[in-house]
């Protein structure tokens, strides 16, 4: 789930829900160092495609929120009613 509004003309907007298809790191990286971007699937994209195969991959990249970079998503069952 995105936890972000990115795109809201093309409905990358919060609370989005998508599967994350995979997570690029850069050269020598690895976790728990923030990957380069991450690419998941979501139903209702409707902007310009990152894959001509596959027009609901979109990439994701680290946000600065305040004084922290994160990827802009979280795993959404692990929220409750009164969160979400």
């Amino acid at each position: 789930m995105l936890t972000f509004n990115l795109w809201v003309e093309a409905g990358l907007i919060n609370g989005a829900l998508g599967y994350i298809e995979n997570i690029f790191f850069a050269p020598g990286w690895k976790p728990p160092q923030l990957p380069q971007f991450c690419t998941v699937m979501l139903e209702k994209y409707c902007g310009v495609p990152f894959d001509k195969d596959l027009p609901i991959l979109v990439p994701i990249t680290p946000i600065i929120k305040g004084n922290k970079m994160k990827i802009p998503l979280k795993i959404p069952w692990t929220l409750t009613i009164h969160k979400s």
